[in-house]
C-alpha cells in the first residue's frame, strides 16, 4: 500500500486543461453482480465485458464497441513505502475492437515506481489499492469526475498490441473498479451510481507531463480510455494471490532511440561527399559506414541502407538497398545519390538520416593524328570537323543534375612544331537538340548549367589549323557537386 495514488489527478490527467462530459453506460442487467457488493469486504479482482471508449478529452462522450472485455486481478504488499521496488503486484488483461475495426488488446509487464512514471512526489505510483474514495474533491483521481468509491486500483506499465503488433514502449496504464460515473447515454454522471459498478482502464500517454501521445490504429487522442458494465468483482485466494504478477518483469526506463550517422568512405580511406566516377572503372565504389551511429541505452541490431538517383527526367528514383553497419556502395553513372540509413535497436526504436553523395565524371582523352594505322586523319586545313578529314570526335554522356563541364586544352604529346598548339574544341550536344555550339579556339572550354541541361550522348571535337601530325591528351569533367567556395 502507498500514498502515490493521491496525486493521480493532478499529474496524470491534467484535469485543468479539459471540459466537457465524460460518458458510461449504467444500464446494468441481472448478470451485474453490483448490488451483491458486500462492503466490508477487499476484493483482489475483476471481470467485466459490455466495453465503451471516450474520446476527443477525458471529459468526453463514451460510445458503446461493439466487442471488448477485460480481467485482472491486484495485490497489495501493505507496505507503506514501495519507492525502494516494485513490492505490489498485479495481472492485466485488455481486448477491445473499436468502431473502426481496430483490435486494441494490452497485458501488463511490469510496474513502476512514481519517478518513472513522472511523479518524484510520491513513494510508489505502481502500487495497488483498496477501498477508498476516489475523484471529485477526495484528492485521488479526477477532480471533474464525481467522488466515487473504488474497490481496487493499480498503476503499472503494459504492452500494447495494434491488430497483433505490439508497441515499441510499454505504456503506464491505471486501472480501477468502483461504483458507477456514467449514464445509458455514455453521459457523465453528477453523482456516483451506488447501484452501479465499472471497470476503468486509462492509458494517459501525452496527459503525463512530459511523456508522448500515445496513438496506436487510428486514435488521435493522445491517450487511450476504455469503461466497461457488466462488473464481477472477485476475491483471490491465498494460492491465486501467490500467481499474481508472475509475468511481470523489472520495469526499465522507456526506450531511447537509437541515433543513425552515415558516412562515405573512399578506397584509400578517407570520407567525402563527392566522389568522381571513371569511366574506364566502369564502376565508382565506396563503402557505406554507420558505425558512428549510437544509442544511448543499448545495441544497434540492424543497419538497412537506401541509395536513390536521379532518372533521364529528374525524377529520384530507387537504386539499390543493402544492409550492415559497413556496406558496399557501387556506383556506375555520375549524378546526385540519395543515402538513407535506418539503424533499429534492440527494443525497435528506429533513428534516420540522410546525405547527399555527388558522383561527378572524369574521362581522359587523346589522340594521334596522321599515324600510321590512321593515315587520313591529318591535321590542316582550319575548317571545322564537319570535314572528316581534319579532326577527331569523343563521345561523353550528360546525365541529370550537371553543373559545369570543363575541357582542358588539348596537350601536344608527339607533334612537331608550334602549330600543334593552335588547337580547337568543339562540344556539340545530342543530335535533335537545339543547342549553340560551344568551341575554344587554343585553350580549354568550359559549358554551364543551362548548356548541359540538354541530357544524353554529347560529341567533343578537336582538330588543328595546320597541316602537322598532332598527338594530344585532353582531361574532360562533368561536375554535379556544388562549385567550391571561391577563396
Amino acid at each position: 500500500m502507498n500514498r502515490a495514488f493521491g496525486m493521480f489527478g493532478a499529474t496524470i490527467f491534467l484535469v485543468a486543461a479539459f471540459s466537457g462530459c465524460f460518458g458510461g453506460k449504467g444500464d446494468d442487467t441481472p448478470s451485474d453482480s453490483s448490488n451483491s457488493v458486500d462492503e466490508t469486504a477487499t476484493y483482489d479482482g475483476a471481470n467485466a465485458d459490455q466495453a465503451s471508449k471516450v474520446s476527443g478529452t477525458l471529459t468526453g462522450a463514451g460510445t458503446a464497441l461493439a466487442t471488448g472485455a477485460v480481467q485482472f486481478a491486484a495485490v497489495d504488499s501493505t507496505t507503506s513505502d514501495d519507492s525502494a521496488g516494485a513490492l505490489d503486484k498485479a495481472n492485466l488483461t485488455l481486448d477491445v475492437t473499436e468502431a473502426d475495426g481496430t483490435r486494441i488488446q494490452a497485458s501488463l509487464r511490469a510496474m513502476t515506481t512514481a519517478a518513472e512514471a513522472g511523479m518524484p512526489d510520491a513513494d510508489f505510483y505502481g502500487g495497488v489499492n483498496h477501498n477508498f474514495d476516489m475523484h471529485g474533491d477526495s484528492g485521488a483521481g479526477v477532480p471533474e469526475f464525481p467522488k466515487a468509491k473504488s474497490y481496487v486500483w493499480f498503476a503499472a506499465l503494459a504492452r500494447i498490441a495494434v491488430n497483433g503488433v505490439p508497441m515499441d514502449d510499454l505504456q503506464l496504464v491505471t486501472v480501477w473498479a468502483g461504483r458507477g460515473l456514467r449514464a445509458a447515454d455514455g453521459s457523465l454522471l453528477t453523482a456516483a451510481d451506488a447501484a452501479d459498478l465499472e471497470v476503468h482502464v486509462v492509458f494517459p500517454g501525452s496527459l503525463v507531463a512530459g511523456k508522448d501521445p500515445l496513438t496506436p490504429g487510428n486514435n488521435t487522442d493522445g491517450f487511450l480510455y476504455y469503461y466497461f458494465e457488466r462488473v464481477e468483482l472477485k476475491t483471490l485466494t491465498l494460492d491465486e494471490k501467490g500467481q499474481v504478477g508472475s509475468k511481470l518483469q523489472a520495469a526499465r526506463p522507456p526506450n531511447k532511440p537509437p541515433v543513425a550517422a552515415a558516412a562515405v568512405v573512399f578506397e584509400d580511406g578517407t570520407t567525402g561527399s563527392v566522389g568522381v566516377f571513371d569511366p574506364a572503372k566502369k564502376f565508382l565504389n565506396v563503402t557505406l559506414d554507420a558505425s558512428n551511429s549510437t544509442d544511448p541505452d543499448g545495441p544497434i541490431e540492424a543497419y538497412s541502407w537506401s541509395i536513390s538517383q536521379y532518372n533521364e527526367t529528374g525524377v529520384m528514383v530507387p537504386y539499390n538497398r543493402t544492409t550492415g553497419v559497413k556496406a558496399l556502395g557501387s556506383f556506375d553513372a555520375p549524378g546526385l545519390k540519395r543515402i538513407d540509413l535506418r539503424v533499429i535497436d534492440e527494443f525497435g526504436g528506429i533513428g534516420n538520416t540522410t546525405m547527399f553523395f555527388f558522383v561527378d565524371y572524369k574521362a581522359v582523352f587523346a589522340h594521334a593524328f596522321g599515324t600510321s594505322s590512321d593515315p587520313a586523319q591529318t591535321a590542316g586545313g582550319g575548317q571545322n570537323c564537319m570535314t572528316g578529314s581534319n579532326c577527331f570526335d569523343h563521345r561523353f554522356t550528360v546525365t541529370f543534375g550537371a553543373v559545369k563541364a570543363t575541357f582542358t586544352a588539348p596537350a601536344n604529346v608527339g607533334g612537331t612544331g608550334t602549330a600543334c598548339q593552335n588547337s580547337h574544341l568543339e562540344a556539340l550536344a545530342p543530335p535533335g537538340t537545339a543547342v549553340t555550339k560551344a568551341s575554344a579556339a587554343n585553350g580549354a572550354l568550359t559549358l554551364d548549367a543551362a548548356q548541359l541541361a540538354k541530357l544524353g550522348g554529347w560529341r567533343l571535337n578537336v582538330w588543328y589549323e595546320a597541316h602537322v601530325k598532332c598527338s594530344y591528351t585532353l582531361t574532360a569533367t562533368v561536375q554535379y557537386s556544388p562549385p567550391a567556395p571561391a577563396t
